[in-house]
Protein backbone atom coordinates (compact mmCIF):
# COMPACT_ATOMS: atom_id res chain seq x y z
CA UNK A 1 0.00 0.00 0.00
CA UNK A 2 2.83 2.37 0.92
CA UNK A 3 4.55 1.70 -2.41
CA UNK A 4 1.34 2.48 -4.29
CA UNK A 5 1.01 5.84 -2.51
CA UNK A 6 4.66 6.58 -3.18
CA UNK A 7 4.23 5.70 -6.83
CA UNK A 8 1.19 7.99 -7.14
CA UNK A 9 3.06 10.87 -5.50
CA UNK A 10 6.15 10.40 -7.59
CA UNK A 11 4.13 10.20 -10.78
CA UNK A 12 2.44 13.46 -9.85
CA UNK A 13 5.74 15.15 -8.99
CA UNK A 14 7.35 13.97 -12.19
CA UNK A 15 4.43 15.21 -14.28
CA UNK A 16 4.81 18.65 -12.71
CA UNK A 17 8.44 18.73 -13.74
CA UNK A 18 7.55 17.27 -17.15
CA UNK A 19 10.18 14.60 -16.76
CA UNK A 20 10.51 12.07 -19.56
CA UNK A 21 10.80 8.85 -17.61
CA UNK A 22 12.11 7.93 -14.18
CA UNK A 23 11.73 5.14 -11.71
CA UNK A 24 10.88 5.51 -8.04
CA UNK A 25 14.49 4.95 -7.06
CA UNK A 26 15.56 7.75 -9.42
CA UNK A 27 13.52 10.27 -7.43
CA UNK A 28 14.34 8.93 -3.98
CA UNK A 29 18.05 9.31 -4.68
CA UNK A 30 17.71 12.89 -5.93
CA UNK A 31 18.54 15.74 -3.56
CA UNK A 32 15.54 17.90 -4.48
CA UNK A 33 12.44 18.31 -6.62
CA UNK A 34 11.26 21.54 -8.18
CA UNK A 35 13.88 24.27 -8.44
CA UNK A 36 17.29 23.75 -6.86
CA UNK A 37 17.70 25.70 -3.61
CA UNK A 38 20.81 27.52 -4.84
CA UNK A 39 19.01 28.65 -8.00
CA UNK A 40 15.77 29.61 -6.21
CA UNK A 41 17.75 31.71 -3.74
CA UNK A 42 19.19 33.79 -6.60
CA UNK A 43 15.79 34.52 -8.17
CA UNK A 44 13.94 37.79 -7.58
CA UNK A 45 10.83 36.00 -6.37
CA UNK A 46 10.19 34.23 -3.07
CA UNK A 47 9.88 30.48 -2.84
CA UNK A 48 8.36 27.78 -0.74
CA UNK A 49 11.06 25.52 0.68
CA UNK A 50 9.82 22.11 1.75
CA UNK A 51 11.88 19.61 3.72
CA UNK A 52 10.59 16.06 3.33
CA UNK A 53 11.61 12.44 3.64
CA UNK A 54 10.61 10.89 0.30
CA UNK A 55 10.38 7.36 1.66
CA UNK A 56 7.36 8.44 3.72
CA UNK A 57 4.45 8.12 1.29
CA UNK A 58 1.96 9.85 3.59
CA UNK A 59 4.16 12.95 3.74
CA UNK A 60 4.40 13.06 -0.04
CA UNK A 61 0.65 12.69 -0.41
CA UNK A 62 0.11 15.54 2.02
CA UNK A 63 2.50 17.82 0.12
CA UNK A 64 1.26 17.20 -3.43
CA UNK A 65 -1.83 19.46 -3.31
CA UNK A 66 0.30 22.28 -1.87
CA UNK A 67 3.04 21.87 -4.48
CA UNK A 68 0.44 21.69 -7.24
CA UNK A 69 -1.26 24.86 -5.97
CA UNK A 70 2.01 26.81 -5.82
CA UNK A 71 3.02 25.55 -9.25
CA UNK A 72 -0.31 26.27 -10.96
CA UNK A 73 -1.77 29.25 -9.07
CA UNK A 74 1.40 31.18 -8.29
CA UNK A 75 3.57 30.58 -11.34
CA UNK A 76 5.79 33.61 -11.76
CA UNK A 77 5.10 34.77 -8.19
CA UNK A 78 6.59 31.90 -6.18
CA UNK A 79 8.97 29.07 -6.87
CA UNK A 80 9.15 25.88 -4.86
CA UNK A 81 11.86 23.49 -3.81
CA UNK A 82 11.38 20.17 -2.04
CA UNK A 83 14.54 19.12 -0.21
CA UNK A 84 15.17 15.41 0.24
CA UNK A 85 16.41 15.18 3.84
CA UNK A 86 17.77 11.67 3.37
CA UNK A 87 20.41 12.70 0.82
CA UNK A 88 23.80 13.42 2.37
CA UNK A 89 24.57 16.43 0.17
CA UNK A 90 21.64 18.27 1.80
CA UNK A 91 22.97 17.82 5.35
CA UNK A 92 24.34 21.37 5.58
CA UNK A 93 21.04 22.87 4.45
CA UNK A 94 19.02 20.61 6.76
CA UNK A 95 21.30 21.51 9.69
CA UNK A 96 21.00 25.23 8.92
CA UNK A 97 17.19 25.22 8.94
CA UNK A 98 17.02 22.42 11.54
CA UNK A 99 13.39 21.42 10.94
CA UNK A 100 11.97 19.87 14.11
CA UNK A 101 9.34 17.84 12.27
CA UNK A 102 8.92 16.69 8.69
CA UNK A 103 7.51 17.89 6.45
CA UNK A 104 8.65 21.42 7.20
CA UNK A 105 7.60 24.37 5.04
CA UNK A 106 9.45 27.67 4.91
CA UNK A 107 8.62 30.79 2.96
CA UNK A 108 11.89 32.28 1.71
CA UNK A 109 11.97 36.00 0.92
CA UNK A 110 14.84 36.31 -1.56
CA UNK A 111 14.74 40.11 -1.66
CA UNK A 112 15.28 40.53 2.09
CA UNK A 113 17.11 37.20 2.54
CA UNK A 114 14.81 36.11 5.35
CA UNK A 115 12.70 33.04 5.95
CA UNK A 116 9.57 32.17 7.89
CA UNK A 117 8.59 28.74 9.16
CA UNK A 118 5.00 27.93 8.28
CA UNK A 119 3.38 25.97 11.10
CA UNK A 120 1.94 22.56 10.32
CA UNK A 121 -1.62 23.71 11.07
CA UNK A 122 -1.38 25.75 7.84
CA UNK A 123 -0.42 22.75 5.67
CA UNK A 124 -3.63 22.86 3.67
CA UNK A 125 -4.50 24.64 0.44
CA UNK A 126 -6.81 27.28 1.92
CA UNK A 127 -4.50 28.34 4.73
CA UNK A 128 -1.38 28.34 2.58
CA UNK A 129 -3.23 30.23 -0.13
CA UNK A 130 -4.10 32.97 2.40
CA UNK A 131 -0.48 33.14 3.59
CA UNK A 132 0.89 33.42 0.05
CA UNK A 133 -1.66 36.09 -0.93
CA UNK A 134 -0.91 38.11 2.21
CA UNK A 135 2.83 37.82 1.65
CA UNK A 136 2.35 38.94 -1.96
CA UNK A 137 0.44 42.05 -0.78
CA UNK A 138 2.99 42.93 1.90
CA UNK A 139 6.01 42.57 -0.36
CA UNK A 140 4.40 43.90 -3.54
CA UNK A 141 5.53 40.94 -5.60
CA UNK A 142 5.08 41.46 -9.32
CA UNK A 143 4.85 38.53 -11.73
CA UNK A 144 8.07 37.54 -13.48
CA UNK A 145 8.14 36.43 -17.10
CA UNK A 146 8.74 32.70 -17.46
Amino acid sequence: MKKIFLLICLTFLLSIQQANSASISDYIDKPYAGMAYSIALKQDIPFLLIFAEPSNAIVLLRLMPLVNMVYNDYKGLYNFCIINTSVEENNELVNYFAPKKLPALYLIDTQNMTYTLIESKYYNKNALNRILKEFKKETLITPQKQ
